[in-house]
């Protein structure tokens, strides 16, 4: 709590693109909901994608787990359409912004 409220960046990632709620939820055993919560509430993307392509929903099998990041899961357009773009491998340099690439790219 301390270092999100200092200002730590609740989506960095790792080598792997790993953000904070994919390891909390790689976890065999999650005993702190509240943790979870806590991201959530500091603005951890739902939907990032790590390198293979998994979000930090797809990388447990804790059902409490599932169940509140379903209920917390309303994702807006602008991760909407980067979401299909990533899936759909549509070629999207030089077309967007620059802080739309960053999006997507995400």
């Amino acid at each position: 709590r301390t270092l999100l409220q200092c200002g730590a960046d609740v989506n960095a990632h790792d080598a792997l693109r790993n953000t904070p709620l994919h390891v909390f939820l790689s976890s065999s055993s999650i005993r702190n909901e509240n943790l979870l919560k806590l991201l959530c509430d500091y603005g951890a993307h739902l939907d990032y994608v790590n390198n293979l392509r998994e979000k930090a929903i797809d990388v447990t099998t804790n059902l409490a787990a599932k169940q509140l990041i379903k209920s917390k899961m309303q994702l807006n357009l602008k991760c909407r359409c980067a979401r299909l773009i990533q899936l759909n491998n549509v070629p999207f340099h030089g077309e967007l912004t620059s802080s739309l690439v960053r999006l997507v790219e995400e």
